[in-house]
């Protein structure tokens, strides 16, 4: 009976352990206005903070870090799913993240060149998820972004004109 409840004691605290444990990110959301077709834009969270990856749990995990469309009904008013995802491109999809420690990757986006997404409004995800460690957690950081709205040649003219 002894034995029992040392073994009880012992899944409760091993279980209690791993309530603890997980990734944490100060990247919860970025947002940019006016991102001009063609170029390059380093996404950044909140306070200028990098894809950055806290591992809190006690062991090294494996995780891997990836754009992703937003479900329609997750979308924020007034935004639409990013048209395609490798407009978000991650430099190093997967992080090996000793217990305690940070990861780091970097998340560019770039629209292509064109008019087709003028003064249009998007949304995206960027998902981080453990693949490898004894924890298993996720996290779900926000992107919105607006497109440069881009003047046709005859409305620049008749904006001179005025």
């Amino acid at each position: 009976m002894l034995t029992k409840i040392k073994l009880i004691i012992i899944g409760v605290l091993f279980l209690a352990q791993g309530a603890f444990a997980g990734l944490l990110t100060p990247f919860t959301e970025c947002r940019l206005d006016s991102v001009k077709p063609g170029e390059e834009y380093m996404l950044t969270g909140r306070n200028e903070a990098p894809l950055m990856i806290k591992n809190t749990s006690d062991t090294e995990v494996r995780v891997r870090i990836r754009a992703v469309k937003p479900p329609v009904g997750e979308l924020k008013k007034n935004y639409e799913q990013i048209p395609d995802i490798n407009w978000i491109s991650i430099k190093d999809e997967y992080l090996t993240v000793g217990p305690g420690q940070w990861g780091r990757t970097e998340a560019v986006l770039r629209v292509p060149g064109g008019r087709t997404h003028s003064g249009k409004r998007y949304q995206a995800y960027i998902h981080t998820v453990t693949t490898k460690g004894r924890i298993r957690a996720g996290l779900e950081s926000r992107v919105l972004f607006s497109v440069e709205e881009r003047k046709g040649f005859f409305r620049r003219i008749f904006r001179f004109l005025r």
